[in-house]
């Protein structure tokens, strides 16, 4: 399948490569996602302002928990594997905490109380697009006032990144991992 829209090419408009310069590695092509978005120049720009991809209150190995887990739920592929080849080795996430992301569930012991919550969190505002009491309390045990917010945020954020990379149905980067199988080991 091919992506539905045609992605922008170089070279782009001003304000649009500013952007892209401050989010992309030095020498690489930017992101497929960021190139079709890139085609509506009133999008784009609060597209990128909407990212949490800086230094906040949540570590790199939380933010990235919440996203793949987020991303994971939502069928969103293509933004699973762009944030596995880009952060989760550098967030300290273990090939089997990876696919646990997919596959497995809060409860795994794979996952200790508060990245446990951080699941329990993404899978209760997918499923209910709200978060119980009990939830709540459990997330408020391990995360103060401003990491709770984020965890939500991300949660909302990466489910509209969702939508737009599965509604524009974009095929996976050549550097980015597909989602894993059960029979995958």
């Amino acid at each position: 399948m091919s992506a539905r829209l045609p992605a922008r090419e170089a070279p782009y408009p001003v304000e649009i490569a500013r952007l892209l310069d401050r989010i992309m590695p030095a020498g690489m092509t930017p992101i497929l996602l960021f190139r079709t978005l890139a085609n509506n120049e009133r999008l784009f720009p609060r597209f990128m302002q909407a990212g949490v991809l800086d230094r906040g209150p949540l570590s790199l190995r939380q933010r990235e928990l919440a996203i793949l887990r987020t991303c994971s739920l939502c069928n969103a592929e293509y933004e699973w594997g762009v944030h596995v080849a880009g952060f989760a080795e550098r967030a300290g996430l273990s090939a089997d905490e990876v696919r646990s992301t997919r596959l497995g569930a809060s409860s795994d012991t794979i996952w200790g109380p508060s990245e446990s919550a951080i699941l329990c969190l993404c899978d209760e505002l997918h499923t209910t697009h709200t978060l119980s009491d009990a939830t709540w309390s459990t997330v408020r045990k391990h995360f103060d006032e401003s990491q709770t917010l984020e965890l939500i945020y991300i949660a909302g954020i990466y489910t509209c990144t969702a939508y737009l990379v599965n509604g524009l149905r974009l095929p996976l980067e050549e550097f980015a991992p597909g989602f894993p199988t059960r029979e995958a080991g």
